[in-house]
């Protein structure tokens, strides 16, 4: 039913296919007119995320990459589209006098007539070639079980949130986190019974389950800074405006969680839940990512279940970063790097796409742009030095300094020029960190993200026999890392030594350069304590990995030369219980003190990262009842959902969002108790897990002496001083 479908698609004319795509586009635009429930959502979605991208690739006829190839490439360029020319039409629409430029009518009415140019763009430039769809192509029943099965994951995601949200019944999500590793074991033993088709669809729905799985669990934003980067939108939001005037902070700088979520919104509607936008529509571009790592990965291994393993390697950190603006620069950066190293893209096109997502890549998160621009600066450093010394062969420069430049320039017109607090952030980040190189080896200096991504205990005060296991994959993944990037380097030289580039086994040298970069990023993160703190060593990690994940295999197969085991086994014997360890599957089976958040209600990650609906509904109801005069006290999660929750006025108000340990009695004030101050009786002083964080409520019992309590819904509490 489906192949005939695909047949006949296939089968149309250009003219024909461009026909059905603007007829999509017309139709998608009536739905958004006429705010029909559902359809709205789903057609709005998929065609802005989807038809600009596909018609620029178009365009561009970049005929020779796959199916799967084009889609990342579609996806990737749609939203580029959206921010770029969003951007645009805020300033422009804005400049001629029109006040609201992200209003649903300005942008539906726009992309579609810029959409409907691409098509006629593609008409007139006499494409010959249609647009092709691959039929699905199954031998037996066996290769269509294997195919079919992934497409489940999703929807037992969706499936296990709902139970866990609803009656604190986590089995569906265990069995779906037991049964993705059973599946890598079963593609493993079926080897070349397991159709190509289904390794992509294999990486997309098993990244897309577990950011449903992590973002689904609470109906609320969730995270630190993702509360401040939510009231961001909300500022553009109800502006329909974006400008760094309307919020001068660092984050409202970065587009993809200020700009780009109000796009989304205004197309699919304001009628719906706005944190929904940052939970679940994010999460299905996120996981565009994990395809881009699977494709790096595969022209270098040439081995789709080694490229597999590699592409969730990079999704067992990515997934769990509580930074939205972080996932929108590491889904440009892992394009733009699947692209920079793409040979089926002819030269000039290459680099065209690359300086498109580097664009992005400035426009949405600084740090990531900083980390980008010192790969780039350490490879032509390494090119540099190799032809100076005459080291050997180097493959035709993909990266130019003229492209360095470009960037360099970007980044210091919007981050200096333009919005000047990222630039001004990154110049004191430097300073502070070589203000701390005399605390090279101060353990209690480094950020507990390094600790997460060493595989150590943040949550309890020794390690249990679940973290020693944690702690030991962790550390086993690192060193086949660092046995990979090492093969590399040795191939390299001794292919310089032989003169013979045919050693190198289909790696080419600037690829082996920007991974060394990579490797020495990492290490930089570890040497340097104040790297962690500054910036989380998780994400600057998760960035790497894109590039390290590769070397992870190349290490597997050095090790299994060596104790003559098949690399497929090497690999799930180190990687299933990582990764089980990562998302929580064996700390919840053997009841360890760190089973996450959406596994375990009892889970003391639950207290920072879960927005409970009764502190919601409280921080609604002072929101709208309190004196603006006075101070609200609380415990440090307690602020940082303020500022989401209260839709920013509680921000906007000032003089709120101050720790308990500072209260003071010069005037009336409020204090506010979370659902685990009530429930559990604990509140933190400091954003983390660490020990020195968590605090019992009843050493702050004598704040609540003759205060009044007004509020109480029996997860959250204000309390209310009279200063008379």
């Amino acid at each position: 039913m489906i192949n005939k479908i695909v047949g006949r698609l296939s089968n149309l004319s250009i003219k024909q296919q461009l026909i059905g795509i603007a007829l999509i586009i017309l139709i998608t635009d009536l739905f958004i007119i006429l705010n029909i429930p559902i359809l709205r959502q789903i057609f709005a979605f998929l065609t802005f995320t989807l038809v600009p991208g596909f018609l620029i690739v178009a365009i561009l006829k970049l005929d020779k990459l796959g199916f799967a190839e084009k889609f990342v490439l579609s996806v990737g360029l749609s939203v580029a589209f959206l921010m770029l020319v969003g951007l645009f039409i805020n300033e422009v629409y804005y400049a001629v006098g029109y006040k609201t430029p992200l209003s649903t009518y300005s942008l539906m009415i726009s992309f579609s007539l810029i959409i409907l140019l691409l098509c006629y763009l593609i008409y007139k430039r006499n494409v010959d070639k249609n647009f092709g769809v691959p039929e699905l192509e199954f031998k037996n029943k066996t290769e269509r079980l294997l195919f079919l099965i992934p497409l489940t994951f999703p929807l037992l995601s969706v499936l296990g949130n709902y139970l866990m949200n609803t009656r604190d019944n986590n089995m569906i999500t265990l069995f779906l986190l037991l049964l993705i590793p059973m599946y890598l074991i079963l593609v493993a033993f079926l080897g070349y019974k397991v159709p190509k088709q289904a390794y992509p669809v294999a990486v997309f729905t098993i990244t897309l389950s577990l950011f449903l799985i992590y973002w689904l669990t609470s109906n609320h934003i969730f995270g630190a800074d993702a509360h401040v980067e939510y009231y961001t939108f909300q500022i553009t939001k109800d502006n329909l405006y974006w400008s760094v005037e309307n919020f001068y902070n660092l984050l409202n700088t970065c587009i993809g969680v200020s700009l780009l979520p109000v796009i989304y919104q205004s197309l699919i509607g304001f009628n719906i839940n706005n944190e929904y936008i940052f939970k679940l529509f994010y999460p299905v571009i996120y996981s565009v990512s994990a395809l881009s790592a699977y494709f790096i990965s595969k022209k270098y291994i040439k081995n789709d279940f080694y490229a597999l393993i590699a592409s969730l390697l990079f999704v067992s950190q990515y997934v769990f970063i509580t930074n939205i603006r972080t996932y929108i620069a590491l889904f440009f950066f892992s394009i733009a790097i699947m692209v920079f190293f793409n040979n089926k893209i002819i030269e000039l096109k290459r680099r065209l796409l690359f300086i498109i997502f580097s664009i992005l890549i400035v426009l949405s998160h600084y740090a990531t742009t900083y980390i980008l621009l010192f790969l780039c600066f350490s490879v032509l450093l390494l090119v540099f030095i190799s032809r100076r010394l005459n080291l050997g062969k180097i493959d035709e420069i993909k990266l130019t300094g003229t492209m360095i430049i470009l960037l360099f320039t970007l980044m210091f017109f919007w981050y200096a020029q333009i919005t000047e607090t990222p630039f001004n952030t990154g110049l004191d980040f430097i300073k502070m960190t070589v203000n701390n190189l005399n605390s090279l080896f101060v353990e209690d200096v480094r950020d507990e993200s390094m600790q997460i991504v060493l595989g150590q205990s943040t949550y309890i005060e020794s390690l249990d026999t679940v973290q020693e296991m944690k702690f030991v994959t962790t550390y086993l993944t690192l060193i086949f890392i660092g046995i990979g990037v090492l093969n590399l380097a040795y191939w390299y030289i001794k292919s310089t030594i032989k003169n013979d580039f045919e050693g190198l086994n289909n790696f080419d040298s600037v690829f082996i350069f920007i991974t060394i970069s990579a490797f020495i990023v990492a290490v930089i993160m570890v040497v340097l304590p104040f790297i962690s703190v500054g910036y989380s060593s998780f994400r600057l990690y998760s960035q790497v990995l894109i590039l390290l994940d590769t070397s992870f295999i190349l290490g597997a197969i050095y090790i299994s030369n060596i104790i003559k085991i098949k690399t497929r086994w090497v690999l799930l014997v180190v990687f299933i219980p990582y990764f089980m360890c990562a998302i929580g599957v064996i700390p919840e089976i053997a009841g360890s003190a760190s089973t996450p958040f959406y596994l375990s209600s009892n889970s003391t990650q639950d207290d920072q990262f879960h927005v409970y609906e009764q502190e919601s509904v409280s921080i609604k109801w002072i929101s709208e009842n309190r004196d603006k005069n006075n101070i609200i006290y609380g415990d440090y999660t307690s602020s940082v959902r303020m500022i989401s929750q209260s839709n920013g006025k509680l921000y906007e108000q000032g003089g709120s969002m101050f720790s308990l340990k500072k209260v003071t009695s010069q005037k009336d004030y409020y204090i506010i108790l979370g659902h685990y101050a009530v429930m559990k009786g604990i509140v933190y002083n400091d954003w983390g897990h660490k020990l020195d964080a968590v605090h019992n409520v009843t050493e702050y019992s004598y704040l609540f002496i003759n205060k009044n309590k007004i509020y109480n819904n029996g997860g959250s509490e204000f309390f209310y001083y009279f200063n008379r």
